[in-house]
């Protein structure tokens, strides 16, 4: 087998296929993230309320994370 350093065109196109694929996974897995991290967002400020509601404003400032 000879090489000459160059790509076949069949190879070409299955790299640009796969990229294809990869970059599809990629943004499925980006969409799921927003709305993974959008829903912990919402649970952290419910459980805001929750604390304010149940100790008063005072609570929030018990975790020195915050």
């Amino acid at each position: 087998m000879v090489s000459s350093g160059a790509i076949s065109a069949a190879r070409v196109v299955d790299l640009e296929r796969q990229l294809a694929v990869a970059e599809a996974a990629r943004a499925e897995a980006e969409g799921r993230l927003k709305v993974a991290e959008d829903a912990r967002a919402r649970l952290e400020r419910m459980v805001a309320q929750l604390r304010r509601d149940k100790f008063g404003a005072a609570s929030e400032k018990s975790d020195p994370d915050q």
